[in-house]
């Protein structure tokens, strides 16, 4: 199995049983040698944290259309199981390194991961949930939750902040009933680091439409690492985890294995800068790359087509109706 262009790495969990012992079953691919393990971190964080365990009870966490959901298992964290000393065979430190070396100006790394909080208990603190950080601990990129009310409330709401500042501007609540997708982008810049949070975006929507985002930007640091936190009371899983250099790569579940058009499809044909539709068509047109980059979206109202300007070749285009039917076609253009 081979990860898309644009995937640096991966983890579902997925383990299986080796005798008495759980190991891992392959599902971690990455484009350098010295990266993908999990390990405990050398910062403050690792070394407090303890080992945290994999939940196996068969449970996948969802989320509409993210390429991630429902597949493997999920990473728990629990204060009840630390402060119980309990271990298992099925356990991590923290911290992951996805590079090698540092970054190159200008280029970006996006983390998505999903996030259970069902059982966590309701709190108004701030609480830590991931960052970026570097060899000896200095995180940037931080993200944090509250919940909205420590009484009756179960919704929560998240923001990020570079360092140690306050955060101004937090998200929508979000019900902890159904897991919540996050995506934190990093970019390395000349002159100031940026950091991005993305909550519940749209997966196979291009990032610039994505509506629930969060910036922030500071110094200069050589971040080479992604964590989740662990300290306080706190319940949660982490799951489906994707590193990846594009938005797309880190949420779309576009991919030419996913070519299935059903049988009650609008059959499309693509010539003179333009795609047509049997029929009028109410809803989002998208085009990709073979790739996977997103080229161009277009919303539809009882049209049948839209102007697109891509030259010649073969691109996948990816419908959503208005009552929620998905298709995926790949289509040559001969412009």
């Amino acid at each position: 199995m081979l990860a898309q262009d644009g995937l640096i790495l991966f983890d579902y969990f997925k383990l299986k049983c080796d005798g008495s012992e759980y190991v891992e079953n392959d599902d971690i691919f990455n484009d350098f040698t010295s990266v993908g393990a999990w390990t405990k971190s050398s910062s403050s964080k690792g070394k407090t944290s303890g080992p945290v365990m994999i939940n196996m009870d068969g449970k996948r966490l969802f989320y509409a259309d993210y390429i991630g959901s429902e597949k493997g298992n999920a990473m728990q964290i629990s204060y009840l199981n630390q402060a119980n000393s309990i271990t298992t065979n099925i356990k991590r430190g923290s911290s992951l390194c996805f590079t090698d070396k540092p970054l190159s100006y200008s280029n970006a790394v996006y983390s998505a991961f999903l996030l259970d909080l069902s059982n966590h208990p309701n709190t108004t603190e701030e609480q830590e949930i991931f960052d970026y950080h570097k060899s000896g601990g200095i995180s940037r990129g931080r993200v944090f939750m509250k919940f909205s009310s420590a009484e009756e409330s179960r919704n929560v709401v998240f923001g990020i902040k570079y360092n140690n500042e306050s955060i101004s501007n937090w998200s929508t609540p979000v019900s902890v009933s159904s897991p919540t997708l996050l995506v934190v982008k990093f970019t390395k810049n000349l002159l100031n680091d940026s950091f991005e949070l993305f909550v519940n975006p749209t997966p196979n929507h291009a990032e610039e439409n994505q509506t629930e985002n969060f910036k922030v930007s500071g110094g200069k640091e050589d971040l080479r690492f992604v964590s989740f936190y662990m300290e306080n009371k706190r319940i949660m899983k982490i799951g489906s985890i994707r590193i990846a250099k594009t938005f797309i790569d880190a949420v779309s579940s576009i991919s030419l294995g996913a070519v299935h058009p059903t049988e009650n499809s609008m059959i499309v044909r693509a010539y003179n800068n333009s795609l047509y539709f049997e029929r009028p068509f109410e809803g989002i047109v998208s085009i990709y790359s073979l790739g996977g980059t997103i080229l161009q979206e277009s919303k539809l109202e009882h049209e049948k087509s839209v102007r697109c300007f891509l030259g010649s070749g073969i691109f996948l285009v990816r419908t959503i109706s208005s009552n929620n039917v998905i298709n995926t076609y790949k289509i040559y253009f001969d412009n």
